[in-house]
């Protein structure tokens, strides 16, 4: 059978690469120049046997060019983009649950609202202490809560704060959720990190984030409230790579450390980190201060900004580099090299310090997105039958208002951060306001438009 394109399939051509979009199912796929090359071959005059048996004269069955070309044509294929043989589906693709219920994969436990630093742009605004603290939510209470999330889909847990380093029953956590193979994952200022915690997560198999904001000692200090922070946590994460931990590095970025990107990248680099990530201050929590002051960037600046991180610096230091900031925003080259990371919001619940459950961290900061509390829900009714998550899964992404409504890549991003949406909109369909603020500028990229629509 000859491999023909799907005519419905509109092609979105862009530099370095294109967009397949099926209207059909408002998805949209990345391609490379060599998928763009091989889309493009699917035109009735071949047939796959015979664009197989190319491929491999040309690259070698054993080739990673190969591989990659024959999973892109079984994508399109599976999909629907093109004709001809569909291979199956690989076995363990999870269905969504019954009625809808997605699976609750993910929680994030904010384990304490105290903090050793003072931190500029904190959403959490945490008090401050030196001392470890015992915490509002008992280590009992968090095993019982997890518990009821594993029969639900509960794959994985990431520890936040305040500083999560600062209560007492961190390792006791740490062990219980490694001994129900519940993935963990950990972010921290850095500045508590020794040989001991060190030693905790490279057992159990513990991911860590540290937060570094500049290469200078001042920048990075005055940014963090507190003199000293830079060392201590430079000595933190350098222990974290002498125990092969493999640490991303995370760099809150504002108008004051914007010229900090490249040095941190190389000093990094000299390091031996390999996964660095760049998340832009907003206006949430303390950022409100910085939004005043207009320390926050331009569009038109974190957009260079973003070009030279994912691409001429990540090539230069060898580090992989994440600058957060909506997919459709992004060139086609860097979706296709670092994937659409989305929040996984659907997925998710989170536990503020003091037991309360919410989607994430802005539950500190929004009451209407409060479900309950860890010390005495039925997890299993609360994920079934609120009325929050409801409508969040009956709204989302369809209902998107604003530009993400008519957006290409709307089902994969999912309309991005819905607590900036909140906060700036009020609702939960709300377009993200950065993506809005582009299409309102005359900015936003025409080819992640759905074609021939205009937002409302």
């Amino acid at each position: 059978m000859r491999l023909e394109r799907n005519p419905e399939v509109i092609l979105l051509e862009e530099e370095n690469g294109a967009i397949l979009y099926d209207p059909r199912s408002e998805s949209a796929y990345a391609v490379n120049e060599a998928g763009l090359i091989l889309w493009k071959l699917c035109d009735g005059s071949i047939t796959r046997e015979e664009l197989e048996e190319a491929l491999a004269e040309g690259f070698g069955k054993e080739s990673e060019m190969f591989k990659d070309s024959i999973a892109f044509l079984d994508l399109l294929a599976q999909n629907g983009l093109i004709s001809g043989e569909t291979p199956p589906r690989e076995e363990g693709e999870q269905p969504e649950r019954e009625e809808g219920i997605p699976a609750l994969s993910l929680l994030y436990l904010y384990i304490t609202d105290k903090c050793n630093l003072a931190c500029q742009h904190c959403w959490v605004t945490p008090t401050f202490t030196d001392e470890p603290v015992e915490g509002s939510v008992s280590l009992e209470d968090y095993k019982r809560f997890i518990e009821q999330a594993i029969p639900l889909g509960l794959s994985g847990v990431k520890i936040t704060g305040g500083e999560p380093l600062l209560w007492e029953k961190l390792p006791e956590l740490i062990e219980f959720l490694s001994s129900k193979k519940i993935g963990i994952s950990i972010e921290t200022n850095g500045t508590l990190i020794n040989e001991e915690f060190a030693d905790l997560f490279r057992s159990n198999d513990v991911s860590v984030s540290v937060s570094i904001d500049a290469a200078e000692a001042e920048i990075h200090d005055r940014f963090r409230g507190r003199r000293g922070a830079f060392e201590m946590a430079l000595k933190g994460l350098k222990i974290l790579i002498e125990h092969d931990l493999e640490p991303l590095v995370i760099m809150a970025l504002y108008r004051e450390n914007m010229d900090q990107i490249e040095p941190l990248l190389k000093l990094c680099s000299e390091l031996g980190v390999k996964r660095f990530k760049i998340n832009p201050v907003n206006e949430l929590g303390r950022g409100k201060n910085l939004a005043k002051r207009r320390l926050l960037l331009s569009r038109d600046e974190l957009i260079e900004l973003l070009e030279k991180s994912e691409g001429e610096w990540q090539d230069k230091y060898g580090i992989n580099v994440l600058f957060t900031y909506p997919c459709s925003l992004k060139p086609v080259s860097f979706l296709i090299k670092g994937g659409i990371p989305i929040c996984p919001f659907k997925n998710l619940l989170s536990v503020l310090a003091d037991g309360s459950i919410t989607f994430c961290g802005f539950g500190y900061s929004e009451p209407r997105w409060i479900m309950g509390n860890i010390k005495d829900v039925d997890l299993e009714s609360l994920w079934r039958e609120n009325d929050l998550l409801r409508e969040a899964r009956e709204s989302i992404p369809d209902k998107l208002e604003g530009i993400c409504g008519k957006c290409i890549l709307k089902n994969r991003c999912q309309g991005g951060c819905r607590a900036m949406a909140m906060e700036i909109y009020g609702s939960l369909t709300a377009p993200d306001p950065t993506c809005q603020a582009f299409y309102d500028a005359g900015q936003f990229p025409e080819t992640r438009m759905i074609p021939h629509h205009t937002p409302k």
